[in-house]
């Protein structure tokens, strides 16, 4: 996890591919004041076990390469938003975001309310319809 930052433009975000990067930087400009503090690349989930196999040969924790990483978690008023940027958002995106809620509450926080959003640059077929039914908040950047 890295941060927390201030919701603004920055030069780099850890982990982040050039298409997130520029879904969330237009989500950014656009709404300039929706979070107050972010969080890149938060890791839940669980590590492999480890065995010496494994042990990358520089040493060090390797387990958390291997664990699922949320692309952004948000502050806004008492909430914690957990932020799934994906291009051409599809069904598996709703799972994906759910899914990183689960663990978080599991590994982080379980007394935070939480709010699941899927920011995407094309919003397909049926999917407001399918966030909706699963309670994702969905945006278009």
């Amino acid at each position: 996890m890295t941060g927390p930052y201030a919701y603004a433009l920055r030069y780099w975000y850890p982990h982040m591919r050039a298409e997130d990067r520029a879904i969330w930087e237009r989500f950014v400009v656009k709404n300039p004041d929706f979070f107050e503090r972010v969080e890149y690349d938060v890791h839940v989930g669980s590590k492999p076990e480890q065995n010496e196999t494994r042990v990358p040969p520089f040493g060090g924790d390797f387990g958390n390469i291997y664990q699922k990483k949320i692309d952004v978690v948000a502050d806004k008023n008492d909430e914690k938003w957990i932020v799934e940027l994906k291009p051409r958002a599809g069904a598996g995106a709703l799972g994906q975001v759910l899914g990183y809620r689960a663990l978080y509450l599991r590994d982080i926080s379980a007394s935070d309310p939480i709010v699941c959003l899927v920011i995407t640059d094309v919003i397909t077929a049926d999917m407001p319809e399918l966030a909706k039914e699963l309670g994702v908040e969905l945006m278009q950047a």
